[in-house]
């Protein structure tokens, strides 16, 4: 595999990454964070992103442990005098907009001995001390002001190579590849504009929200709430929604329970749900599909390839809006009949995932199966799902082969095709990125991190 000679990150895309897996962290300790990004806008940098991560890591863990009892973190990032990045972090209690003590430097001698006390608890730690390792390995600079016994502010500067300059607006990717994923122009027939589409947004870090409005607002209208109970009450009244896209780790009510909530809910649960994580386990991975949500996204990942996915499933929601629209004018369902079809289906499911890697299995070994004609199974495929015969046989397949890769049960992308009746790994491999929007490839290797 080529690799860059001259690697490069947005500045505010790692911040947002270190942010987010440390969060919950600080909530258990009943800490509030928060990240003043304004003035980074899209900054691009050279160098090792992983670098900029640990080294900001340390920062905020070296805050959560060293100072007791803080209230408030607050990062922000600028340029320094000399045109050099700056990260400054306060860690403060509520009372400090309040004290006018005199700023006071991590080498100058504290005025009372309880500063004192607090000075020699903050510079022992040992994130400060591998912090104060990592910046001399690359030239950086540490300041430590003890402003009070209410709060301390430190100050990073790093040496950078620009690649952009620093302005207002946020960087288009988020944490991913720069390599660009193209949603298509191309809509199926019928398919609603943008702006008859809707998109529910869960996110209570307000960083994180402002980016998936700009970016999901190019594919359709958006709303957007801090966690799940706000979220079960907007739905009350807006039940026809096009997707809902979910952080998990969030207050009051996380994603999980959210998902488990809506999908049983009879007006809500043919909504399409995408789930968004720093978390990649297995585990939690299983435990979103498990719970009934369509798709799950791992931070960091790149807008492009959020929007692909949204695009995908606003594609299959349409689909079975218009099948139930046809449906509807036909006849009213009874109750019986959603019965009826809904154990049609399990039984489709059921013996599809017998033959799964049956290559030679075909819809007309299925029908045969069923004990009915090839119009029929068709008809009453596309009435419960929304898709044709050959969609729900394919989307099975594909369904099937992501818990797979997820799962680790297979070493190479071709016995995963193998797995689920397809003979051809390349052709496998061009349909998984149609539907998911990367390569199988990529879901295996990250299955097995």
């Amino acid at each position: 595999m080529h690799k860059e000679e001259n690697p490069s990150y947005y500045v505010y895309n790692q911040a947002v990454y270190v942010f987010d897996t440390l969060r919950e962290t600080a909530w258990k300790k009943g800490i509030k964070l928060f990240m003043d990004y304004h003035k980074i806008g899209n900054l691009r940098i050279e160098g090792d992103r992983r670098i900029f991560r640990d080294l900001l890591t340390l920062l905020i863990k070296h805050a959560l442990r060293s100072f007791e009892e803080p209230e408030f973190i607050e990062i922000s990032f600028g340029e320094s005098a000399n045109k050099q990045l700056l990260i400054e972090l306060n860690i403060s209690k509520s009372d400090v907009a309040n004290d006018d003590s005199k700023s006071l430097t991590g080498h100058d001698q504290p005025q009372h001995s309880g500063m004192s006390d607090l000075l020699r608890k903050v510079r022992g730690s040992v994130e400060l001390c591998r912090l104060e390792d990592l910046l001399l390995d690359i030239s950086g600079k540490l300041k430590m002001t003890i402003v009070s016994n209410h709060h301390i502010n430190l100050e990073i500067v790093l040496p950078i190579v620009k690649l952009s300059n620093m302005d207002n607006s946020l960087p288009r990717g988020v944490l991913g590849s720069i390599e660009e994923v193209k949603v298509s122009a191309d809509e199926p027939k019928g398919q609603t504009t943008a702006q008859n589409r809707m998109t529910l947004i869960v996110e209570d870090l307000q960083e994180m929200a402002d980016f998936l409005k700009a970016s999901i607002s190019t594919i359709s209208q958006v709303h957007q709430v801090s966690n799940g109970n706000e979220a079960l009450d907007w739905l009350k009244e807006h039940a026809e929604i096009d997707l809902i896209v979910s952080d998990v780790m969030m207050p009051e009510m996380d994603g999980f329970e959210l998902v488990e909530k809506i999908k049983a809910d009879d007006r809500l649960s043919q909504i399409p749900i995408v789930m968004l994580s720093s978390r990649s386990e297995i585990s939690t991975k299983l435990k979103i599909f498990n719970l009934g949500a369509d798709d799950y996204i791992i931070k960091p990942f790149y807008d492009s390839e959020l929007l692909v996915r949204c695009e995908k499933l606003f594609q299959r929601n349409h689909e079975r809006k218009l099948a139930n629209v046809a449906e509807q004018s036909m006849e009213i369902k009874s109750l019986e009949s959603i019965s009826a079809s809904e154990r049609f289906i399990n039984q489709v499911k059921e013996i599809l995932l017998r033959e799964i890697a049956n290559s030679a299995y075909n819809l007309s070994q299925l029908s045969e199966d069923l004990e009915i004609s090839k119009t029929t199974l068709f008809r009453k495929v596309r009435q419960a799902t929304g898709m044709s015969a050959n969609q729900f046989f394919r989307e099975t397949k594909l369904q099937q082969a992501r818990i797979y890769l997820i799962q680790g049960k297979y070493k190479s992308v071709a016995q995963v095709s193998y797995a689920v009746g397809i003979d051809t790994p390349s052709y496998f491999s061009k349909l998984f990125y149609e539907r998911f929007g990367i390569r199988p490839s990529s879901s295996l290797y990250d299955s097995l991190k």
